[in-house]
């Protein structure tokens, strides 16, 4: 968890969480962020590795970012990883907690005497039918919730390769400090399904079933936005916070310079150019301004 944020601010809904600390960023001057973002050790560039712009598909979202400052919310339920945001719901409490749970659930959506009965009606099922219910609501909301995805390592191999179209696109670098809507949660990988009660501590658990994903992902070193109910919509950022374009080992230069020339006749600011270089004796990954 971001070592910013209150114990308080963590039983927020997680949107909410994210909202408050990007709010305390922003008050922040230019060079105040930087110095934030160095004492609490979190990355100040983010990274965004994309396909070649060699499909109608891929052209447009690199399109997008360049040209149009808009990044992309994904619903999890496009995801190409089934248990990535999955939990297992459960309803561990004592029943005066889950008759108070139900009834803060019902606020503001019933009456008074119509909430009542509907309290009552729910305290008559049993915990499993109860149980059931919840797991299909979370799923419902979480296919509801958009998610951006940054990398936090440029120089990452597996990156190039799998979301780079076997290093053929391109990387592009977001300056956080420059734009602090940009700022990301960081993900925890774990070998360990996460378990959100529904009664108690339900917004911190679900934030933590939100931001983890099996180990086997470790090496993505991933950090998400988290946006509720924006599942599948467009995130717009600020211009100057594109600061880089990294073209792949094998990327050709051709369509990115020309997105390049485009987006400094429309008067954006023009991101520093690299090119990833394959080292000849390691397995490494350097860069070349060019």
């Amino acid at each position: 968890m971001c070592p910013s944020g209150r114990q308080s601010d963590q039983e927020l809904p997680p949107h909410r969480y994210l909202e408050t600390l990007t709010r305390r960023i922003s008050a922040f001057s230019f060079r105040e962020r930087i110095n934030f973002f160095r004492d609490q050790r979190i990355p100040r560039f983010l990274y965004k590795f994309r396909a070649a712009p060699d499909t109608s598909d891929s052209l447009h979202s690199i399109t997008d970012i360049i040209l149009n400052s808009k990044l992309w919310l994904s619903s999890p339920a496009d995801f190409n990883d089934p248990f990535d945001m999955a939990r297992k719901m459960v309803l561990q409490s004592t029943g005066v907690q889950r008759r108070r749970r139900i009834n803060e659930l019902l606020k503001g959506r019933l009456n008074f005497e119509e909430r009542g009965k509907r309290t009552a009606e729910w305290m008559k099922k049993p915990i499993a039918e109860l149980e059931k219910m919840i797991q299909s609501i979370s799923q419902k909301q979480t296919s509801r919730t958009g998610i951006c995805s940054f990398a936090d390592d440029p120089l990452n191999i597996l990156m190039w390769s799998h979301d780079a179209s076997k290093h053929r696109g391109i990387c592009c670098q977001f300056d956080v400090a420059l734009d602090p809507s940009l700022f990301a949660l960081p993900i925890e990988y774990s070998e360990e399904y996460p378990v959100v009660n529904w009664i108690i501590n339900f917004n911190k658990d679900n934030l933590k079933a939100m931001l983890r994903k099996h180990s086997g992902w470790s090496y993505e070193r991933e950090s998400r936005i988290i946006l509720l109910d924006h599942a599948r919509r467009p995130y717009h950022f600020r211009p100057e916070a594109l600061s880089a374009l990294i073209l792949g080992c094998w990327a050709e230069e051709g369509s990115i310079l020309k997105l390049v020339s485009d987006r400094r006749s429309n008067g954006l600011p023009k991101p520093k150019l690299y090119r990833a270089i394959r080292h000849d004796r390691k397995y490494k990954i350097t860069l070349r301004s060019f």
